[in-house]
């Protein structure tokens, strides 16, 4: 997945069309909002050495991270976890493989892949079942948040000059 700096597309997006936004990004979006991060249980430093110096508390992040959903080549699902995903999020409170985004060609939905601390859609659990997405949707996985824009949502974020 692409990925970029929220403030760093505003930036370049701000005084545009959509037409202008959609013609260099006709895709879907997930945003990672900015919140809470929490080390994941086995924390290493590099060379595999443990790192028993990390406190299990969360900490405070910064910016939010827009990431480009498209549909894969291969039509399987787009996979969000901590290890070994299409988008990694390294945060203890997300499993390895926490949910999955199917595009069918229409629509995108989304499932739970029975992750440890679970996922909820617009406030209400998500379970095995993939349910619709649609703009502006908020995901919550383990304690990450993540928001769903189609291109006129992400572009009226962009050009929102509240």
């Amino acid at each position: 997945m692409r990925s970029f700096l929220l403030s760093a597309l505003k930036k370049k997006f701000i005084t545009s069309t959509l037409e202008d936004f959609t013609r260099v990004h006709d895709h879907d979006w997930l945003v990672w909002e900015p919140g809470g991060w929490s080390p994941p249980a086995k924390t290493t430093l590099s060379g595999g050495i443990p790192d028993v110096a990390k406190a299990p508390t969360r900490s405070l992040s910064g910016e939010a991270l827009a990431l480009a959903l498209e549909p894969k080549r291969d039509g399987t699902p787009v996979v969000v976890g901590r290890s070994n995903c299409d988008f990694e999020v390294n945060d203890g409170t997300v499993s390895v493989k926490h949910l999955a985004f199917v595009y069918d060609g229409y629509r995108w939905t989304v499932a739970d892949l029975g992750s440890r601390n679970g996922s909820k859609l617009d406030g209400l659990k998500l379970g095995a079942k993939h349910e619709p997405i649609f703009n502006g949707a908020d995901l919550l996985i383990g304690t990450v948040r993540l928001t769903y824009y189609a291109p006129n949502g992400m572009h009226e974020r962009l050009t929102d000059t509240r």
